[in-house]
């Protein structure tokens, strides 16, 4: 089974307005060998980028900090934003 491209993800920002860097180390946990799912938002190497994951992606490994889940009315929301053109 093929995972991309496209990869299934979108992917994000915490950064305000483009700025570079951050003033706070955020306190994140790692939650160990969880399998990414769809819905799921991740942030590697403690941020700020995040990815949203569109599907399953049991190729993964673990090595990502597990955020929050998506809930489905703003998962749809997500689906619909992926449908537009992308440039």
């Amino acid at each position: 089974m093929s995972y991309g491209p496209p990869y299934a993800l979108l992917q994000g920002s915490f950064r305000a307005g483009g700025a570079h860097g951050t003033d706070a180390e955020p306190h994140l946990v790692r939650e160990e060998g969880c399998v990414m799912r769809r819905g799921m938002l991740i942030i590697i190497d403690q941020g700020p980028d995040f990815l949203i994951g569109l599907a399953h992606h049991p190729e993964w490994s673990p090595s990502y900090t597990y955020v929050a889940d998506v809930v489905a009315e703003d998962l749809e929301v997500v689906d619909a934003i992926m449908g537009l053109p992308l440039r």
